[in-house]
């Protein structure tokens, strides 16, 4: 697999966990109008949102490229991202079979991303 989707895929990462830090923080945010059955609504839903989106258009550009699985395995990169922000941005905590689930995943998209190229 080439520099270019490995960095597309970062980029993604990037902006994914980055719109659900900002979804995070907005939760607890009091909203412009809000019913039972509905998120908050406030800035940093709506920004948060538009980072979903935009890592939507970028994604599907990397779509066009990689076979699917290939791809999806890059962007489950997000889920450690997500752990990470999670532990030193908002001081959750964390236990040692959280971090052994993170290598298992980075394990696993290591095997998949090698597994693409020889695909």
């Amino acid at each position: 697999m080439s520099i270019k989707y490995f960095l597309i895929a970062i980029l993604i990462v990037v902006i994914t966990a980055s719109g659900n830090f900002i979804l995070k923080i907005g939760a607890s945010k009091p909203s412009w109008f809000s019913f039972v059955w509905m998120p908050p609504i406030n800035a940093h839903f709506i920004l948060g949102a538009f980072l979903f989106g935009v890592s939507l258009i970028i994604y599907m550009f990397l779509l066009k490229d990689l076979p699917l699985f290939v791809a999806q395995s890059l962007i489950a990169l997000q889920y450690v991202a997500i752990m990470l922000i999670a532990r030193f941005a908002l001081d959750e905590k964390m236990s040692s079979s959280d971090l052994v689930g993170m290598a298992l995943i980075v394990g696993g998209i290591l095997l998949v991303a090698h597994r693409g190229e020889n695909a």
